[in-house]
């Protein structure tokens, strides 16, 4: 399985790494742009084979040191390490653009792969800016004393007129994660997880967690943390003797189609809406212009126990 590392740089905190004020009021930190593209990398990540390993602090209230990050790099022996910045130097004018660096003397899997994270990634945000050069090499502390392949990005400029609303973003960080995932997907031939269709005791994740939140929302009481305990095998259990399904505090697929089958009963039920105090729902059973025909319906309701009344009114 591929191991892959990621490193949001700096810390929050860090002086100077930060939006040009001038250009974002809010002078929003480095850290936070990066770990949020990290974060999403992460998440699309999850659903494949593969092993991720992250290097800065998840908090940003430390800013890690660079040999710290490097060391424990090697440590883990990674097939891949991407570092994720955002640029500087623009000083407020229009430069603009991605640019991807490596080190001088890299490997040649890296000069290989280097053009490609960096075509993957504008690919999907179309940020190719106004650089001359965006593969560039540099003695950075990170692409130099990695034992493997290994690139930093600088994602836009924090000062340029041009990429800081892009920077700033959502959409522009969900498109940069995209592009990264999709370029581990493809060069490291990550395999996509089978969906599990049972869980037992001992398992945990995402699945795990689906399940408890479906009994929670059920009326079962249980702890929502995404382990499968004692606990949740007990109440699997309940949930099983309940719906009359073989009791064995397994969540398997038959138990399963019914807690989703159960959720699903419990959405479409009728929701009652009650009025405040001294505001009521009228039933009108229709509209005649005989008085007949009117008293005619009011005595077909009395004789049903349904108590009416008549009045005129013009449409």
């Amino acid at each position: 399985m591929a191991k892959i590392g990621l490193s949001a740089g700096h810390g929050l905190y860090t002086p100077g790494k930060r939006t040009m004020r001038t250009l974002d009021h809010k002078q929003t930190r480095e850290w936070w742009l990066n770990q949020r593209i990290l974060v999403k990398v992460l998440e699309i990540l999850k659903g494949y084979n593969v092993t991720v390993f992250r290097y800065d602090d998840p908090s940003g209230k430390r800013d890690i040191p660079l040999k710290e990050r490097t060391t424990n790099a090697n440590n883990d022996k990674l097939d891949f390490y991407l570092s994720i910045h955002h640029n500087g130097g623009a000083n407020g004018s229009a430069a603009s653009g991605t640019v991807m660096y490596k080190y001088p003397k890299s490997s040649t899997e890296t000069n290989r792969l280097q053009p490609l994270l960096y075509k993957s990634i504008v690919k999907n945000t179309g940020l190719v800016g106004n650089r001359s050069t965006p593969l560039k090499s540099a003695n950075f502390h990170e692409v130099r004393e990695t034992r493997m392949p290994s690139l930093l990005l600088e994602n836009g400029f924090m000062d340029s007129t041009v990429d800081v609303p892009i920077i700033l973003s959502e959409s522009h960080a969900t498109k940069t994660a995209k592009g990264i995932a999709d370029f581990l997907i493809k060069e490291f031939k990550l395999s996509k997880k089978e969906p599990k269709d049972y869980f037992i005791k001992g398992d945990k994740g995402q699945g795990v967690l689906q399940v408890q939140e479906n009994l929670y929302e059920l009326g079962y009481k249980l702890l929502v943390d995404g382990l499968y305990g004692d606990g949740m095998t007990s109440v699997v259990s309940q949930f099983q003797k309940d719906n009359s399904l073989e009791i064995d505090g397994v969540a398997g697929p038959n138990t399963q189609a019914k807690i989703n089958e159960k959720i699903k009963e419990k959405k479409n039920e009728k929701k009652d809406y009650i009025l405040p105090d001294g505001q009521y729902f009228r039933v009108i059973t229709g509209s005649y212009n005989s008085r007949n025909n009117a008293q005619e319906m009011q005595d077909k309701l009395k004789g049903l126990g349904i108590d009416s009344f008549l009045s005129v009114y013009k449409k």
